[in-house]
């Protein structure tokens, strides 16, 4: 684990001006989904 100034003063990682409010928006989407993927696989395991 390193902190986050590591990386930046800001604490940035990667290139922050190439972000936009659409890719924010497919990632998190992207996210929601797998994570509830595997939450549905640990419910039908623990059932």
């Amino acid at each position: 684990y390193r902190s986050f100034d590591t990386y930046a003063e800001t604490g940035a990682i990667g290139l922050p001006e190439e972000a936009s409010a659409e890719k924010g928006e497919r990632s998190r989407s992207i996210i929601a989904e797998e994570l509830a993927s595997l939450l549905d696989a640990v419910h039908e395991q623990n059932a």
